[in-house]
């Protein structure tokens, strides 16, 4: 339980922080993430992020982003939550590929990135949803990031 409430508290701090960074209009957060580790299937993660301007007007309300770690093993819980259309999920996995074992009905994003630390694949993770938002011209509200037994 002790582990549960960490990691549950570990991620509020996580989504508080964001929320903070995006409720201020006309500020630029300054995001320099050093991205560790080889990925073999995912994202490029060939340097750091430059300066975002955070613009509250693209906020798409209501709209979550789950950033989650873990081993390869996907729980249930997980697929269902990616059934919600408010919410987009990625999965790293940094211990068996999880595309071996990946239902053919998910809607989630899995990807594998061997012995990545938890320090490298929440930046790794980051950059996904960053780039995501780029891609599709909107902002999650909500950013959240879990490990996958929470």
């Amino acid at each position: 339980r002790y582990q549960q409430f960490s990691a549950v508290c570990l991620a509020a701090t996580f989504v508080l922080v964001l929320m903070a960074v995006r409720m201020n209009p006309g500020v630029t957060p300054h995001i320099r993430i050093a991205i560790e580790g080889n990925v073999k299937t995912g994202p490029s993660t060939d340097g750091a992020f430059g300066e975002a301007t955070y613009d509250p007007k693209k906020v798409r309300l209501g709209t979550f982003a789950y950033l989650v770690m873990g081993t390869g093993k996907i729980e249930d819980h997980w697929y269902q939550i990616s059934q919600d259309e408010t919410v987009v999920l990625w999965y790293l996995a940094w211990e068996t590929d999880p595309s071996l074992t990946l239902r053919n009905d998910s809607l989630l994003h899995a990807f594998y990135s061997p012995q990545s630390t938890w320090a490298s694949g929440r930046n790794i993770l980051m950059q996904v949803a960053l780039a995501a938002e780029e891609r599709q011209g909107w902002l999650f509200e909500y950013v959240v990031f879990c490990d996958e037994d929470v």
